[in-house]
């Protein structure tokens, strides 16, 4: 908050301004609030006044009522200072009643007297009501260096007019996020900041020549479905669930009513809607020299929608009238197009109730209005980004959320027809790009289904509302000649059912929520998005829909809130026909789906997926290609370990959860999974660290396999390049069933003042009597020293520790367990495993080495290597290929890499994965270059050496097998890169089965024709049948009297072994496939 005191002059002084999380300096506000023009101005022709008839700030404003080769003259103190700063200069508001194509000049100068002019700024005075500038003396004025102490502004050289100034200031640091606008230019060249100027002027697509039937009714189509997601259709008002959404709109409506006297708008004689000074969301919630600016933001979400409803469902002629001259009063406080209200790079985030008041009121408009509110449309939209040809994939989530939508509003309201066809053919061009997954940091699909914003992993906000968004547009652009493509709807739908995967229940992990810890409910606010995608097609989508029913609970919590909330945002969106499409897709007589089972790893967001049918086990690192956390001044001030390789477990049906940070007793370092440095809060605290955030570590290592529904694996080679470079740990996890073993080697950290911690839980008390079973007994108090435990905690998962000095904790809140590696530690290792659901006597059993399923090879600083005695399976870690494996079939590796391989009677499955990207990285994301952000990561060579001689059954495309000496196979892989997982199958060569010869043994051929399709062919000719069961024998599809030939296609499978089982005449056959 900032408060300053108005006087004539007054002594540089410095205060904190904090907006937005941006602190600002500020000097001397000349407001004229006490009437009097400042002894230190004075105009040399005209006549300089305080007026009250204009006034940005507070009640008045200086009127210079100029005359040709006019100048004003000041000599401020606070400029003295500001001059010399390195980014100090003028911010101002000047508003001009009579547009022109002339200049005011802004000139600078030493001394009063002085003839010798050190920078200027240029002003064109083409525009009409208030425009604010902001410019820095040196970067933008060409200033360098000189004290200033004399600004002279020289009014056009011909002509007369009247120009108000308010709020008047020299600061110390004028914004980095200043931008020019058409009546000034600023030398910002930030690729952060978007040039609105050059996307106000980018050429529009050549109109049609022709406009046909269909593109006409597709508008109208358009406007239809367009109208009843805001207004309702009237297809379900009886409906309970609708009449819960209807009650809050029509309070969300009455609010805005009952606000209206705070509104005091007055019509000037010359037509303009005079009102007090609205200001861009900088200011939101800031008092200015003593007053209680209002932002546009304001009015955008207290009034603008409101009002537009009650107009149009209402047909309130009180609140037609109202909205009307809000537009009018938006033009004269600057909202206009060209103007960029000082800077507008989040802007956009809070305008949403403009844009879509304005589609609304469109047809209200009179001829002149309607020009000047849709070229304001056009500015803030950025709607000029349409029409060119994007050099890359994708779009950011902030771009998506807050501005795709009003583009479509845009075009959809346009009069001229063939300017429409053009501008909506564009749109599509446009909307197919961005939502294509993009490369490299760019956001914000990603090829594996990730969602990225400030260039890494984000789960609890911008993304989800881009599914939404991205899903809406499907909706209402189906079945029209601008209907998104079929790959557009595919990426959507695969992030979508991705998202929904990633969540246990309706919550995100909690290691993927950036700067907002807490916020980890969002899958409930993205169920409308697949009904609306369900939808988009002529039958609707089957996944979609039993995904979107497993969710459907519109009686209870937390749905039952989402349906009674009506509210302004970044993305505006619960709307009447919200609800309406998601109780048409809840008719479906479609089942609702099982909640999911099976493994996933995403590269892109260095998260492994595990789902149970009771549990969801989600892991999370960071690496040299993903950051460690984000924060800002208030929020997630002490999450630094959250992608720590933390593990997050999960209880579907009862609801446990292992990360329950909203408690206050909440231990930031001991978050479970993570291996960290022990610091309190006040250590940990972002405010006391300079704000470091969204940091990269220098190692590649992160990575994993989603090996099949029941096997994974998850790696990291951690690395703290940011608050101590000496702390280094090697992690990794890998699942067999429903044990989770997790490893840890290569533990280093030169600190001889924290403790080194391995969290395994930090579990919230569900009973004040809760209590741990360690080693078989109960206990409820804290213990110390515990060597190699096995320990049952509150929610009935076992923690069978194999390496490891444990801690226990009883807190009020929670109840931690963690091994305690000790002080300046180098070599530090660990090994423990995981059971979900685990009764009291398979504890017991298990703990047993020998009847553990899963035997633990080699964990140091080179590779962690395991064994699954059920499935015959080896896992390995192979963090430094230096050195030989040489464990079980694995012999070595040329790159770090993660193998699984699995043996199964003559053949090996293998998968495999080099985790490094390839790409270039930085310290930090605010020190990636353009060119880092956009770039596309190498390829790499896998070669892996096996024990024993194998040939190839099958595999991903392009992958070798190559015979290098006697006793061993080589694979090799010439195109491994970002993180993907590749496969193979091999077999001994006494059981060969050579392709496109009798494979069968009963007169067929098998065919692998790759991208996991196989065809299989009768040699006769004669009908057959046949099934494919999975590993545990169920049947996953059948078909009968099939004559000579088919295609099989696994490609919607999970990734594994399966089994073709062939009927015919000549006698029955069970084959493997591999996917």
């Amino acid at each position: 908050m900032r408060k300053t005191i108005n006087i004539k002059i007054f002594l540089y002084s410095l205060l904190l301004l904090i907006i937005s999380c941006n602190t600002i300096q500020a000097g001397t506000i000349y407001s004229f609030e006490d009437g009097m023009v400042p002894a230190v101005f004075k105009a040399k022709r005209g006549v300089l006044s305080v007026s009250s008839q204009r006034a940005k700030l507070g009640s008045r404003s200086l009127r210079w009522n100029w005359i040709a080769n006019d100048t004003l003259v000041a000599a401020p103190l606070s400029m003295n200072t500001s001059s010399i700063q390195a980014n100090g200069g003028i911010t101002v508001w000047v508003y001009n009643e009579n547009p022109s194509n002339q200049k005011l000049v802004l000139w600078f100068y030493e001394y009063e007297f002085s003839t010798t002019r050190r920078c200027s700024l240029e002003v064109s005075l083409n525009f009409k009501g208030w425009r604010c500038i902001w410019a820095r003396f040196r970067a933008d004025m060409g200033h360098t260096g000189y004290t200033l102490r004399s600004m002279k502004w020289e009014s056009p050289k011909s002509g007369s007019g009247t120009l108000y100034i308010d709020y008047l200031e020299f600061v110390d640091n004028v914004s980095w996020e200043r931008i020019s606008d058409m009546q000034y230019k600023v030398n910002n060249t930030s690729a952060e900041l978007v040039d609105f100027v050059a996307v106000r002027n980018y050429p529009p697509q050549t109109p049609a020549n022709i406009v046909t039937q269909e593109q006409r009714d597709a508008v109208q189509t358009l406007r239809k479905r367009i109208d009843d997601w805001h207004l309702g259709s009237g297809q379900f008002d009886d409906n309970p669930v609708f009449i819960s959404r209807k009650n809050s709109f029509n309070s969300y409506v009455q609010t805005a009513l009952n606000r209206v006297p705070d509104l005091s708008l007055e019509t000037l004689p010359d037509g303009t809607v005079n009102g007090e000074g609205l200001y861009p969301m900088d200011f939101y919630n800031t008092v200015v020299d003593g007053v209680n600016v209002k932002t546009f933001r304001d009015v955008n979400e207290k009034y603008m929608i409101q009002l537009a409803y009650d107009a149009i469902k209402n047909d309130k002629a009180s609140s037609r009238e109202l909205i009307l001259k809000i537009f009018d009063w938006y033009h004269d406080q600057g909202w206009a197009d060209g103007s960029a209200l000082g800077r507008l790079r989040f802007e956009m985030l809070r305008s949403s109730g403009f844009f879509h008041a304005a589609y609304l009121m469109r047809d209200a408009m009179t001829t002149d209005r309607y020009e000047r509110v849709m070229k304001a449309f056009y500015w803030y939209s950025l709607f000029g980004n349409v029409y060119v040809t994007p050099e890359n994939k994708g779009e950011t989530a902030d771009q998506i959320r807050a501005l795709m939508m009003p583009k479509l509003l845009y075009a959809v309201a346009m009069q001229d027809e063939k300017q429409q066809v053009a501008a909506l053919q564009s749109f599509k061009a446009y909307a197919d790009n961005a939502f294509s997954p993009a490369q490299g940091y760019l956001g914000c699909l990603k090829p594996d289904y990730s969602g990225y914003h400030h260039r890494g992993p984000y789960y609890s906000a911008y993304y989800p509302d881009a599914l939404y968004i991205g899903a809406l547009l499907c909706y209402f652009l189906s079945d029209t000649p601008y209907a998104l493509s079929t790959e557009t709807y595919n990426h959507l739908k695969n992030g979508l059912l991705t998202f929904r995967f990633m969540c246990a229940g309706y919550d995100v992990p909690g290691a993927t929520t950036g700067r907002f810890p807490t916020q980890t409910q969002i899958l409930d606010k993205l169920l409308p998005a697949y009904a609306y995608l369900a939808l988009a097609t002529e039958t609707p989508d089957s996944e979609l829909t039993q995904a979107f029913k497993n969710y459907w609970f519109p009686a209870t919590e937390p749905l039952k809130s989402l349906i009674s909330r009506v509210r302004s945002d970044i993305t505006f969106k619960n709307t009447l026909g919200e609800v309406e499409k998601m109780l048409e897709l809840s008719l479906s007589p479609l089942p609702a789906e099982k909640n999911p089972v099976g493994t996933k790893f995403m590269p892109y967001s260095g998260l492994l997926i595990s789902r149970q049918p009771d549990w969801v086990l989600t892991a999370k690192g960071y690496s040299k290609y993903i950051w460690d956390f984000e924060s800002s001044s208030t929020e997630n001030l002490y999450g630094r370990y959250l992608s720590y390789g933390h593990i997050e477990l999960s209880n579907i049906k009862n609801g446990f959860k292992s990360y329950k940070p909203a408690d206050t007793a909440w231990d930031w370092s001991h978050i479970p999974g993570t291996t960290t440095k022990y610091l309190t809060r006040d250590e940990l605290n972002a405010q006391n660290n300079n704000a470091l955030h969204r940091n990269f570590s220098d190692e590649a290592f992160l990575g994993g396999i989603a090996f099949n529904q029941t096997s994974s694996v998850f790696a990291n080679h951690l690395h703290d390049n940011t608050f101590d470079k000496s702390f280094y740990a090697r992690k990794s996890v890998f699942q067999f069933d429903s044990i989770y073993t997790c490893l840890g080697s290569g533990i280093k950290c030169a600190d001889r003042n924290h403790d080194v911690h391995t969290t395994l839980f930090q579990n919230q008390k569900v009973l004040a009597s809760d209590f741990l079973i360690v080693n078989g007994s109960p206990v409820a108090q804290n213990q110390t020293g515990l060597v190699m435990p096995f320990i049952k905690d509150n929610y009935g998962n076992a923690y069978l520790v194999r390496d490891g000095n444990v801690n226990t904790e009883f807190g009020s809140s929670f109840i931690t367990a963690s091994i305690n590696h000790g002080r300046f530690i180098d070599g530090g290792k660990y090994a423990y495993q995981i059971i979900t659901g685990i009764s009291d006597e398979h504890m017991g059993v298990l703990y047993a080495s020998q009847n553990n399923p899963v035997e633990i090879l080699k964990y140091d600083e080179f590779a962690h290597v395991v064994r699954h005695h059920p499935s015959k399976t080896y896992a390995a870690v192979v963090f430094n290929a230096s050195v030989t494996v040489n464990s079980g079939k694995l012999y070595g590796v040329n790159i770090p890499a993660i193998i699984v391989i699995q043996e199964r009677n003559d053949t090996l499955e293998i998968a495999f994965s080099d985790p490094d990207m390839h790409r270039p990285s930085a310290s930090d994301i605010s020190s990636l270059s353009a060119d880092a952000i956009k770039a596309v990561g190498n390829v790499s060579t896998i070669k892996i050496e096996l024990n024993g001689e194998y040939e190839m059954i099958s595999s991903d495309e392009n992958v070798l097998v190559l015979k290098t000496v006697p006793g061993k196979t080589t694979i090799e892989y010439r195109e491994a890169k970002a993180g993907e997982t590749y496969r193979i199958l091999l077999k001994l060569p006494a059981t060969s089965v050579t392709e496109k010869e009798d494979s069968t043994g009963i007169g067929f051929r098998l065919y692998n024709r790759n991208n996991h399709v196989y065809r299989i062919e009768s040699d006769s000719g004669s009908v057959f049948n046949y099934t494919i069961s999975n590993l545990t024998g169920s049947l996953l599809f059948s078909k009968k009297n099939v004559m000579f030939a088919d295609d099989i296609s696994l490609q919607d499978l999970p990734g594994g072994i399966y089994f073709l089982n062939l009927h015919s005449e000549a006698g029955k056959k069970c084959m493997r496939l591999l996917r």
